[in-house]
């Protein structure tokens, strides 16, 4: 009778630990299963676009007050941790500006990366203003939410100015 209690004893003692591992491994389990049907909103844009203007914000790459040529404006980056420069593909979008007469608006733009440290606007072959960007890593449960932002133009802070953006520099 004895070996029959001890053998109800241990049934009952194996199962407390079945259950104690199993619970954890359940809970996990549900976990992926949770994120196989979640849907993450589309990863946010490391794009970052520039308008020149003057003080009075006439476009100066186009219309009667363009004093730079689209070909003689680069976009340079310093990688992290190094000195020399590389040079950045650069897109140029143009827009019928809001009077909706024949002048455009036309935006240079490029996409940031955490591998640079710092990117600069050069214009004739001289550069004029630097761009330091943040990256703001976050995720759900799920889901990758990391952004970047706009931190700082020519060492001035820069505050709520997140990628994608299209920033208006005035020269």
């Amino acid at each position: 009778m004895s070996f029959f209690l001890k053998h109800l004893n241990l049934k009952k003692h194996f199962r407390i630990v079945y259950i104690i591992f199993l619970i954890p491994v359940l809970f996990m389990y549900s976990c992926n299963q949770d994120c196989d049907s979640e849907i993450c909103p589309p990863p946010n844009s490391s794009a970052f676009y520039i308008r020149l203007q003057n003080e009075a914000g006439n476009e100066l790459l186009t219309g009667p007050d363009k004093r730079y040529d689209t070909s003689n404006l680069l976009i340079l980056a310093r990688r992290q941790n190094q000195s020399n420069r590389d040079t950045i593909s650069r897109v140029f979008i143009t827009f019928k500006n809001k009077a909706g007469n024949a002048d455009s608006i036309v935006s240079t733009g490029f996409s940031v990366s955490k591998n640079y440290a710092v990117y600069f606007l050069s214009l004739n072959g001289s550069v004029s203003d630097s761009f330091y960007f943040g990256y703001k890593p976050s995720t759900s449960e799920c889901c990758d939410l990391s952004s970047y932002f706009l931190d700082k133009l020519n060492n001035a802070d820069v505050t709520n100015v997140n990628l994608p953006v299209n920033y208006a520099i005035k020269k």
